[in-house]
């Protein structure tokens, strides 16, 4: 870990909030997930981290960069209000904004959604640019 010391400091880390992205790309890679602590369930909290750092993190990092370009935490926070409030119209309005009209649609929408859902219609729902 950054920090000097490994599982442990992860842990106590992650509990108070203090567990940054450069503690969660080290639990990422390969060479500190294969060192053993002598706690299964510090193990298994650094496997978790690490995964979820593959899996997660990392995606959302490259969905930031390649949408947001140099506005990487202002769409961060468009996200995250949209995520928190359920209003997706903030969200849209910022992407229209950058990117043109309907981006959240062809950002988020698979072409392939009704078929995903078995065959239901997905609900229209319009997304109105704020005033």
């Amino acid at each position: 870990m950054t920090r000097g010391a490994s599982s442990s400091c992860a842990i106590a880390c992650d509990v108070t909030g203090t567990l940054d992205s450069s503690d969660t790309e080290s639990l990422a890679t390969p060479d500190t997930r294969a060192v053993p602590t002598s706690n299964p369930a510090a193990d298994a909290f650094l496997t978790t981290m690490g995964n979820y750092q593959q899996g997660v993190n990392q995606r959302y990092d490259a969905f930031l960069n390649e949408v947001g370009h140099s506005e990487v935490e202002q769409l961060h926070a468009v996200v995250l209000q949209a995520m928190i409030s359920g209003a997706l119209t903030g969200l849209s309005s910022w992407l229209n904004q950058r990117h043109g009209p309907r981006s959240f649609v062809s950002l988020f929408l698979s072409p392939t959604y009704p078929r995903a859902t078995g065959g239901r219609q997905a609900r229209q729902i319009e997304l109105l640019p704020l005033d």
